[in-house]
Parts: C-alpha cells; structure tokens; sequence
C-alpha cells in the first residue's frame, strides 16, 4: 500500500498529460485534413485551368430545373485561333495554316476571308459586307466567345436533329429542343435513355403538354418556338446581352462556319435571316423556282441578340417572329444611340447559302408518317394520299408529279461546295440522305 500511495503522488501530473496528448493528436489530424483538402482543391484548380489535361465529364442537364448557362469568359482562344507570327492570329477552320506559317500571315482556304480568314462567304459576300467593299463596316475579332443558344421546333426528322448538334456542338452552347405531348418517339424519353449521351451537357428536351393542329408547317413551327421561347429562357440564368438566340426547325440546318463566325466576331447588324439551300428528301435535291414560298418549307430560322430580344422587343416572341420589333422608330433611336446599328441582315445566297434546309430528309417510314399527319389535319401542301406498289415513297411522290406547277427540281452534284454538311458526308449512318 506505501509503494502504490508512494507512486501515486509521485505522478500527479498523469491525467493532464494524457488529455494534452489527446489535443495534440486531434489538432493533428485536423491539420492533416485541411492540408489534404487544400491540396486536392488546388489540384483540381490547376488541372481545369490547363487544356486537355482530363476528359470533362457531360452530365445530362435535361431534369435541372434552373440551368446556369456556361459563362465562357474563362475560354481560351487558342481553341480557334493559331499565331503564326508574332501578334498574327488566323482563324484555324478558315486558314492554310502551312502556307500561312511561310508567309507570315493568314493564307485563307477557299470560301473564306478577312485578314484572319475568318469570315466565311456567305457572310463576305452578303449585301452586308459586299466582299469587303462596303465602307463603314468593321468586322472585329472578340476577345472571348460569345455564346449562342439555338431553339429547336421538332417533329419526326430525327436524322437531322442529330445532324444539327452533332455538326454545331462545337459552336453552339445550348440547344433547347421542343415536341407535342405524345409525340412518338419522344425526344426527352429518347435523351433519358441515353440519346445522344456525349452531347447531353448541352441538350434541354422540352415536351408541350398540349398539340397543335394546323395546315401549315410554317404556322407550326412558329407557334411551337413560341412556346419554347416562353417555357425555355425562364428555365435558363445567367444572361448576357450579346449572347445570341437561333430559332429554327429541325429540317434546316445552319453551317457550323456561320455559327463559328457569329460566335467570334463583333460587329455585324440585326436581326439576321438565313438563306439556306432548299432542299427535298435528299442533299442532291434541290427545289426551284418558288421553293422558299413552299408550304414545304416549314420555318426559315432567324436570329438575334439577347440586347435585341429584350430591349426592341421586351421579350416578346411573337413581335421578333414577325419582324415587327423594328417598326418601332423610338424603340430602334434608342437602342442604337445606346447599343449598336440595326438591320434586317440576310446570311447566304442561292448560290452561297448559309446551310441547307432538307424538307422530308428521313427514311420512307419517316416520310410516310409525315403524310399522314397531313392527310389527318386536312392539309393540302402534300397529297392526301399515296400509293406504294413496288416503288420507294420518294419515287411515287416524283411521278405522281404532286408538286406546284412552279417548283421543279435541280440535281447538285457531289463536287460542290455547299453540297451537304461535312457529318454527313463522313458518317455511313447518313448514307441515305446523299446517295
């Protein structure tokens, strides 16, 4: 009993010693922890910051009820532009950059312009820039990239809306897309099963719960934007005046060189228009005559600015689809003493047109599903009937001769330039589209 008392008062210290062993230990490993945090942090910091360090993971967006655009002032520009000499940029799509690395300056490839080679013709030689030579317009280079959000009014080509944003992906930064209720196959049911997955981060189905019946395509396709314009941007953030709005049906397809140029460079008027080529079931099909008044052809796209949307035509929909926003005089003073000019702007020629507008472009089961729509909603743009025996759809229709008086037909051989956009020419899957 002596040894243990004797023991225990020579150790007083004892508890207190192992409660600041417990608090050094504890402080410790919370040190650890936070060292451990704030290295993984900076290391994703410095990892996302350097290009092509790791594959971006694309989560689907289509069930975010709130969707934060992408703000893009952190691009790098070296994405699209190359320096071949000292503070000499050239545009990579448009540019020979091998001559232009000998030369010392921008050598452009065919079809493109500018002292960076980045205007392409259809632009450089609209009633805009008349190749250069109207004076007072200057086309500046951006410092960052603007972005462009395109609205989709969809009905059954789905080859083409695949087209659409296989081929435009890399320019555009949203595509918000628009269906009837029980529209089969469905583009949002198709998307959550995995539809297009690699593109999906840029990709919001919306399906309207109701249907719209009508004779004309064009009446369709405008009443279908304009819902999707109304349910859409209150489903969109983070907005900026010179980001650009495209709407457009699925059949028309906009270069990907236009939507390039829209997103890069400063300068030019609008509201702008597109002149696409018109086209029937395949690329090499082109309509004449008075194709573009067709009831075939269901919608021109047209676009603008967020600035123009909200302050010419306080986000009306209706006024910017019928260009009615610039008969207001006092509305347009302001907006260009505070803004920039305004100008109705058409993009492309039938000669060099600004994409390719592919009317019935899908497979016979497609077209014959579109012919029946219009048989039951009683129009009379398309037969009210058809009759297969042993020939394809597409050939009956030719020889039944079921088109206007005025429209005929003009064959485009492969060897041209704006024959069909470059996805479909190096895929197999859109074999049936050219051949």
């Amino acid at each position: 009993m002596e040894k243990e008392e004797k023991c225990s008062s020579c150790l007083p210290f004892a508890p207190r010693l192992k409660k600041k062993v417990l608090f050094v230990l504890v402080l410790l490993v919370i040190v650890l922890w936070f060292i451990y945090y704030d290295s993984c942090y900076l290391s994703r910091l410095n990892t996302s910051s350097k290009l092509n360090r790791v594959k971006p993971f694309y989560a689907p967006i289509y069930n975010i009820p709130l969707f934060h655009i992408p703000l893009l002032s952190d691009k790098d520009m070296t994405i699209f532009y190359l320096e071949i000499s000292s503070n000499v940029w050239c545009l990579k799509q448009g540019t020979d950059l091998t001559k232009s690395k000998i030369e010392g300056k921008c050598v452009c490839i065919c079809n493109w312009f500018g002292l960076d080679c980045g205007i392409p013709a259809a632009v450089w030689k609209s009633s805009f820039l008349l190749e250069g030579k109207n004076t007072g317009v200057e086309i500046r280079r951006r410092k960052k990239p603007r972005r462009v959000i395109v609205f989709f009014a969809v009905d059954d080509h789905y080859d083409l809306l695949n087209i659409n944003i296989q081929s435009a992906f890399f320019c555009v930064d949203l595509f918000l897309t628009i269906e009837e209720k029980n529209h089969n196959p469905s583009v949002l049911n198709l998307v959550k099963e995995g539809y297009l997955a690699e593109y999906q981060s840029k990709i919001m189905p919306i399906q309207l719960n109701k249907s719209f019946v009508v004779e004309k395509e064009d009446k369709w396709s405008v009443f279908m934007l304009s819902e999707l314009w109304k349910i859409g941007w209150k489903r969109l953030a983070d907005f900026r005046p010179d980001d650009i709005f495209l709407f457009s049906h699925v059949s028309s397809i906009i270069s990907k060189d236009i939507l390039l140029f829209l997103k890069l460079y400063d300068g030019f008027p609008e509201p702008f228009m597109f002149e696409l080529r018109p086209l029937l079931f395949k690329f090499w099909r082109q309509m004449k005559s008075n194709s573009t008044n067709s009831n075939l052809v269901p919608f021109k796209p047209v676009g603008c600015t967020f600035q123009y949307m909200a302050s010419m035509c306080d986000y009306e929909i209706t006024n910017f689809l019928s260009n009615s926003c610039l008969n207001d005089l006092q509305h347009k003073s302001f907006f260009e003493k505070n803004f920039w000019s305004l100008k109705n702007w058409t993009i492309g020629n039938m000669y060099i047109p600004s994409g390719w507008q592919c009317n019935l472009c899908c497979k016979s089961e497609c077209i014959k599903n579109k012919i029946d729509k219009y048989r039951k909603n009683g129009s009379t743009s398309l037969p009210l009937w058809y009759i297969l025996g042993n020939t394809s759809v597409i050939e009956h229709f030719e020889k039944s001769r079921f088109f206007n008086k005025d429209l005929s037909l003009e064959i485009i051989p492969h060897s041209d330039l704006f024959f069909a956009p470059e996805i479909v020419l190096n895929d197999k899957q859109y074999l049936h589209l050219i051949n």
